[in-house]
């Protein structure tokens, strides 16, 4: 029969490295290579029958359809006999395999509600694996075909009982059902095909190949071992299976091997696959736009909802008159209904009322909506494009069929409470979107080295010696490959192979329409153990089909400004409601960026400090006395771009490009003359080639993508000088040798171009952080340290910047202490936060600070309250003593003293004690003589309060002296994980503290031989580190928190070998 061309067959029991979702280490091939395979072999349909789940049925879908063959739908799903409806179900996994294909597309759309409906974790449909229910399968339409798959079904893994309902199922469906052979050579498959023959012979149901294909050959078998052996995974009974991909002639060669049943049998068998796959209809999909369907007349409500808006909007009528405002109001509402987006215009506009009303503000705006002003009358952003000459066909173009994207900026916290609002919407459908994550190639170094029983010491060697290609990926280098060749081998096979599911970290799929049909969902758990419903599709196929993705994205900024005007008890900062031409803030920027947004690396910072010098601003001002400080900053933005490199130094020093017309260098102010924004591309190309606004978004988009750039650039030059010649009454030879140079600058700029409508919204983030910090330093520093809490080198700028602004950061107080850092504007000092502190937590620091305005003329009184009112435990107290947290009432030994009494009278409630208790204090049992009744052994009725005070009266007439600055230091180390203590007295200067010790031995590792020191000056807080020579260190040893003090004659620089350091030679230990 040749190769394999003249005779074929349907391949539809089909795992790739998607199946490995569920099925752990199930398959190490991708889809490609059995696509590619089945094209090289002249086969006409492919169907993927993953473990459990269709994902990425659309990428299947889209790339067997490019190779020319049909594409069928399938699964090969999980079957469970569990009744699963009464209250408390009995759950056994009993989890049988069946493949179930969709003949069209109404059985797509069941066999996806059936996958959908498998993943609920909640009912026990899934448990383990998800799971169909066999009185679900038995209602399937007759727009599913099915077959019984492999051994693991109930034929041949259940119960007698179970298998008998399962033939009376299929005997009564036999039109669409068949039994399921396979060729492996093993006893266990050949005594199953002997009894599926003999039922096929009893019952009239028909046989047909299925391959249980897992691997594409024997190298990516042997790939799939491996992973399996490395995750100690085992299918059981697969040795002597062969699950890899066969030719036709392979497929009848491997049933005349396993010479178990008539050969006749088995080629009708095989042939029936033929009939399945011609069972089976091509269906095409809806590609429109999916939006959001709220409103039973959208434009009616669109346009109600826009000028009632208008009227309510606080800053649209003072900005614009109305004749401008309707004018650009109608031209936008006519581009929304030629696209067919104001359903999706209203669904925002939904969703951002429902965000105010909870408290949730995002950014200004991001990216290209922001050039709409209907969006930012309907509050959707905060941006006037009319005011900031945005471009609204860079957001939505009539002659682009595409679906419009509004991105938008969360802080973290609000950002989760805002997916949550759309995943808990009762009038959309809504979930999280797959994300799949595979092996790379360090991954699969330590994967098949596991497998190989490569030594650990060895795979870490190795993991050390990648490189990088040209693309910055990580590779294997050549001497590796050949020194480990096997490895080798199998790690490049394993590399980009899936091996889990997630979910995409911001997109949200909404719709009004019927997801979990058109696309199916499956269920996963997320790290806190909560279910999650994603697509079965990842964002790719989402996008390509034209699913409506929200994509809810992190910006700390966000954050920064919203927490800084809630403490500051001002309106949230926007473009309208401060003044953006303050030269004071843009004066401080030139001077510092520290949290000035997208300009805080030392390149970015210096670029800006360069446009904002006073040279640099005289220079341009003289040029063009109006431009707006914030565009020249968007410009900025635009500068950091790779591309701009060739001029970005003469720009940044506000050195003008002379275009050769002025009326092109008057387009290009805002640039100083270069063409670095995409919207000037747009603009050149109206202005001087005639375009319509459309046309120009079209032209630019492909030149960008370099798509018919042969013909575009022709058509614009001769444009160019027929429309600029007659517009600007400009000679056709100047025309011609303007256009020239311009051309490739326009080639040039496409490519890395910037855009006005994203980053001016994105500079005015930066901008208003500068405002904030110039104007309420307090609440911005306060706000920057709780956002970045968790970043050490943010937070260290940070208290650097406040520093310098005299500015004091504080450790937690009493009264002063929150869970977060905290303000007294009257001291200006900012706490840190409790919650940073070992053993503490958000709860007690709200406690506490309930009690901050009480007084307490004694400190015996706040404990009462803190053991009666706050749950607070003994660890917790003494900590906080050990750190000074209730400084206003003594020093931390003086407290120590006080909360031993204050224990020793059972926390205030002592009602008599024992005289013997008291023998050995004096003054103690004076005073509890004085506030009882004494009996012969015992002291009643005490007045436990009037104790506990002369209690406290006479330890701080003994002035107890403070634990040493050693010990504080030690107990900061632990509690908030670094020290700060400083006194900031001259005298101290030089009087040091052990923070670590690091002995140095020789190079046979015999013996010690010096010390490094790190060490800190209780006087400054510089820390620094020094060496000792270890007779220096036997004379006078140390440990970690002493105190030593030393003079600068006794530090010497010593030289050995290349390196240089700083010896200690003598010192004085005083704790």
């Amino acid at each position: 029969m040749g190769v394999g061309f003249t005779e074929n067959y349907f391949i539809y029991h089909l795992h790739s490295d998607y199946s490995t979702c569920v099925a752990n280490a199930d398959s190490a091939t991708k889809i490609d290579a059995y696509i590619n395979r089945a094209k090289e072999l002249g086969m006409t349909a492919l169907c993927f029958s993953e473990h459990g789940n269709i994902y990425n049925w659309w990428e299947k879908r889209t790339k067997v359809l490019n190779a020319g063959m049909k594409w069928i739908h399938g699964i090969e799903a999980y079957i469970t006999f569990n009744d699963l409806d009464c209250e408390e179900p009995v759950k056994t996994r009993d989890n049988y395999h069946t493949v179930l294909i969709a003949k069209n597309y109404d059985g797509f759309l069941e066999l996806n509600k059936l996958v959908t409906d498998s993943q609920n974790r909640k009912d026990g449909h899934f448990y383990y694996v998800p799971r169909i229910r066999f009185k679900d399968l038995k209602t399937t339409s007759k727009n599913i075909i099915i077959t019984t798959a492999c051994i693991a079904s109930p034929l041949g893994k259940g119960t007698p009982e179970e298998a008998e309902e399962y033939i009376d199922f299929l005997v009564n469906n036999k039109d669409r059902c068949y039994l399921e052979i396979q060729h492996h050579n093993v006893d266990r498959q050949k005594d199953y095909n002997l009894y599926l023959l003999e039922l096929s012979k009893r019952t009239g149901l028909n046989l047909v190949a299925g391959t249980d294909t897992h691997s594409i050959d024997e190298e990516h078998a042997k790939a799939r071992e491996i992973l399996l052996k490395a995750k100690h995974n085992k299918f059981d009974d697969e040795e002597g299976w062969d699950l890899t991909f066969k030719t036709y002639d392979e497929l009848v060669s491997a049933y005349e091997k396993q010479d178990c049943i008539p050969k006749d049998v088995y080629l009708q068998a095989i042939e029936n696959t033929k009939l399945i796959e011609d069972a089976c209809e091509d269906y095409d999909f809806d590609l429109t736009p999916k939006y959001p369907n709220l409103f039973d007349n959208p434009e009616e409500e669109f346009r109600k909802s826009i000028y009632e808006c208008l009227e309510k909007h606080p800053y649209a009528l003072k900005n614009h008159t109305r004749e401008e405002l309707d004018k650009r109001i109608e031209e936008e509402i006519d581009v929304y209904k030629k696209t067919n987006s104001i359903s999706y215009m209203l669904f925002q506009k939904y969703l951002r009322d429902r965000e105010h009303e909870n408290g949730i503000y995002t950014g200004p705006s991001r990216g290209s909506v922001s050039g709409s002003m209907v969006a930012y009358i309907l509050g959707i952003t905060d941006v006037d494009s009319m005011k900031f000459d945005l471009n609204f066909f860079r957001f939505m173009n009539p002659a682009r069929q595409t679906t419009p994207d509004i991105d938008s900026d969360y802080y973290a916290v609000d950002r989760e409470k805002a997916k949550e609002l759309v995943l808990n919407d009762k009038s959309l459908n809504t979930c999280e979107i797959a994300a799949f994550s595979t092996i790379a190639i360090r991954g699969a170094v330590r994967e098949v080295g596991r497998a190989l029983e490569v030594p650990l010491s060895e795979v870490d060697e190795i993991c050390s010696q990648l490189i990088q290609d040209e693309n910055g990926n990580e590779i294997l280098p050549d001497n590796i490959k050949e020194k480990y060749p096997e490895l080798s081998y199998y790690v490049e096979l394993l590399d980009g192979v899936i091996v889990a599911v997630g979910n995409h970290p911001a997109g949200i799929l909404c719709s009004t329409d019927d997801i979990y049909s058109q696309i199916g969902l499956a269920s996963i758990l997320s790290i806190d153990k909560k279910v999650k419903y994603i697509t079965q599709v990842d964002k790719h196929g989402i996008e390509e089909m034209n699913w409506i993705k929200m994509d809810f994205l992190g910006l700390d900024n966000v954050g920064v400004i919203n927490n800084t005007c809630k403490l500051a008890g001002i309106e949230r900062v926007t473009p309208d409601n401060i003044p953006l031409d303050d030269q004071e803030v843009w004066d401080e920027i030139a001077k510092d960026t520290t949290c000035v947004f997208q300009f805080e690396s030392g390149f970015a910072s210096q670029l800006l400090r360069n446009m904002f010098s006073k040279e640099t601003i005289k220079r341009i001002r003289d040029k063009f006395p109006d431009i707006s400080y914030l565009k020249l900053m968007s410009f900025c933005n635009g500068l950091i771009r790779p591309g701009a490199a060739s001029f970005r130094d003469e720009a940044s020093h506000g050195i003008f490009k002379d275009n050769g017309l002025k009326e092109i260098n008057d387009l290009l102010g805002n640039e100083l003359g270069h063409l670095c924004m995409q919207e000037s591309i747009m603009k050149f190309l109206v202005q001087f080639c005639g375009y319509s606004a459309a046309e120009s978004d079209n032209c630019r988009r492909a030149i960008a993508k370099k798509k018919g750039t042969e013909q575009l650039i022709p058509e614009i030059e001769s444009r160019f000088v027929d429309y600029t010649s007659k517009t600007y009454d400009v000679p056709v030879e100047k025309c011609q040798q303007i256009i020239k140079p311009f051309i490739q600058t326009i080639l040039d700029a496409s490519s890395y171009a910037f855009s006005w409508n994203h980053s001016d919204p994105y500079s005015f983030i930066g901008y208003a952080c500068a405002y904030l910090r110039h104007y309420y330093p307090l609440e911005f520093i306060t706000s920057c340290l709780n956002v970045w809490k968790d970043k050490s080198a943010k937070t260290k700028d940070i208290i650097a910047y406040a520093n310098s602004k005299k500015i004091y950061i504080s450790e937690p107080r009493f009264r002063y202490g929150r869970t977060d850092y905290f303000i007294d504007k009257e001291t200006k000092t900012i706490y840190k936060g409790m919650q940073s502190i070992k053993y503490c937590n958000a709860t007690i620091a709200d406690e506490l600070f309930s009690l901050r305005n009480n007084q307490y003329d004694y400190f015996m009184d706040l404990l009462i309250d803190i053991d009666r009112k706050t749950t607070v435990d003994a660890r917790q107290l003494d900590l906080l003593i050990k750190l000074d947290f209730f400084s206003e009432f003594g020093n931390s030994r003086m407290l120590d003293y006080c909360v031993g009494f204050f224990r020793k009278f059972k926390e205030g409630n002592a009602k008599q004690m024992s005289k013997a208790i008291l023998a050995n204090d004096k003054t103690l049992e004076e005073i509890v003589k004085r506030n009882s009744r004494a009996t012969e052994k015992t002291y009643l009725d005490l007045n436990t309060i009037q104790i506990l005070h002369e209690c406290e009266e006479q330890t701080q007439i003994r002035e107890p002296v403070d634990y040493p600055i050693g010990k504080k230091i030690e107990w900061q180390q632990e509690y908030l994980g670094y020290t700060n203590i400083q006194t900031g007295k001259p005298e101290d200067k030089l009087k040091l503290v052990v923070l670590g010790i690091r002995y140095l031995m020789t190079k046979d590792k015999s013996k010690c031989w010096a010390a490094e020191l790190e060490l800190m000056s209780i006087g400054t807080g510089i820390k620094n580190k020094l060496m000792v020579f270890k007779r220096v260190l036997d004379k006078t040893p140390l440990k970690v928190y002493n105190i030593i003090t030393v003079e600068y004659k006794d530090m010497k620089l010593e030289k050995k070998g290349q390196y240089s350091n700083w010896y200690l030679n003598k010192y004085n230990l005083i704790e």
